[in-house]
């Protein structure tokens, strides 16, 4: 499961093609992604309106350029934004390590 934070966003996608529509993207930090949830719609989900225009923490997989989402969280007004779920270092602290004293 793929964690990220993005805003939702209604934007016009494939213009001039058959897929030609307004979609519902997720602009993450790294790249943008057509949100959909995993039981939804496709090409309008009405339940993804009520976070248009909003930072959001969501859940899911990717799919080459689709984040389908299993859960979708706002993020709440004047909560800071996280940063997505990184793996851990090899280290278990953010200090350096020590050198040796032995002699």
């Amino acid at each position: 499961m793929t964690r990220v934070v993005g805003r939702v966003v209604r934007t016009p996608f494939a213009v001039g093609s058959k897929q030609d529509h307004v979609a519902t993207m997720l602009e993450t930090e790294g790249r943008s992604y057509r949100l959909r949830r995993e039981d939804g719609n496709p090409f309008h989900d009405p339940e993804l309106d009520q976070f248009v225009g909003r930072v959001v923490h969501a859940a899911g997989s990717i799919d080459g350029d689709i984040f389908v989402a299993s859960d979708i969280q706002p993020v709440a007004k004047g909560q800071p934004e996280a940063r997505p779920h990184r793996a851990p270092e090899s280290r278990t602290t953010d200090k350096p390590a020590r050198p040796s004293r032995r002699r």
